[in-house]
């Protein structure tokens, strides 16, 4: 079972921590822990995420209040660890399948995959590894679309960390502008994102259609 932090540990928190009410702080990380669980469907999950982020703000990701909000710098931090334990646990499930497999091999002595079973493994990969390069493309499109707009490219970038679910307010505190800047501001990016994959879409049929025509 995940195990609490105990804040009432003054003596262990950075000056600039220290410094704000215990409950704020108390807040901030049950806001996070909340936050984590509806993510992931895992209470220990989300308490190993803020703990993590925790003890990253008191290291080397320490909060600036010049640059915004305690509350939205750590749920930044608590969304980053998330993603991090996501990747994580579908690494250990990978290795567990197909240590799974190794095993059930074993057992029936010489008994290989049959060529069907093989054949499906090997397309179910490329399918995986097709949907990760087109969405790196497509991630590469967008910033290059938006390279001149620096707010929006702000704006992609905080999303990239995992802020989308941030409130705008503290969004718009986060990165020093009015609420009417960044809802115009994420216009922009929403525009830019939606042209990019018709774009990429468009790309390949023109791809797929040469390709069947070689054929």
């Amino acid at each position: 079972m995940a195990t609490l932090i105990p804040f009432h540990v003054r003596n262990k928190l950075p000056l600039e921590i220290a410094a704000l009410p215990e409950q704020d702080i108390i807040d901030v990380y049950y806001a996070a822990i909340e936050m984590g669980e509806k993510s992931t469907g895992s209470y220990d999950i989300a308490v190993e995420a803020a703990n993590i982020a925790f003890d990253r703000l008191c290291r080397d990701r320490r909060w600036d209040e010049k640059r915004g909000p305690f509350r939205t710098h750590f749920l930044v931090l608590v969304k980053n660890e998330l993603r991090r334990l996501r990747i994580g646990d579908s690494e250990a499930k990978r290795q567990k399948l197909a240590r799974a497999e190794a095993a059930f091999v074993e057992m029936q002595g010489t008994t290989s995959p049959s060529a069907e079973e093989i054949l499906i493994r090997r397309e179910e990969q490329a399918a995986a590894e097709a949907a990760d390069e087109a969405r790196r493309e497509l991630v590469g499109r967008i910033e290059e679309a938006i390279a001149h707009d620096v707010l929006v490219h702000k704006i992609f970038t905080l999303f990239a960390a995992g802020a989308r679910d941030i409130k705008p307010a503290e969004q718009a505190a986060f990165l020093g502008v009015t609420l009417p800047e960044l809802y115009a501001a994420k216009k922009r990016l929403e525009y830019h994102a939606s042209r990019c994959r018709k774009d990429q879409v468009a790309a390949l049929r023109r791809k797929n259609a040469t390709q069947g025509g070689r054929s």
